[in-house]
């Protein structure tokens, strides 16, 4: 399974931030700068963000997973909170 797998590779979620950086590296600022744009047009959309977190703490609840980082996200207000 795929999931293994991953957990085996990257147990510490290394993968994930150096997939991350290679995203980040090979598109360039313009892409740091559609993603913010993205960002803050969720984070202007109230019922979008309402959504997020319902979905973010039903799954926790259901899967009995620490969501908080994810909450941060989703209640950052602004792209430059999110990264902070």
């Amino acid at each position: 399974m795929i999931s293994e797998k991953v957990s085996e590779s990257c147990a510490n979620g290394d993968c994930g931030m150096m997939a991350a950086n290679v995203v980040a590296n090979v598109l360039g600022d313009n892409a740091a700068r559609d993603v913010a744009g993205v960002l803050d047009m969720f984070y202007n959309n109230d019922s979008a963000v309402d959504i997020a977190n319902e979905i973010a703490n039903d799954g926790g609840d259901t899967f009995d997973v620490n969501v908080d980082a994810l909450d941060f996200v989703i209640n950052a207000q602004n792209s430059t909170n999110a990264t902070e």
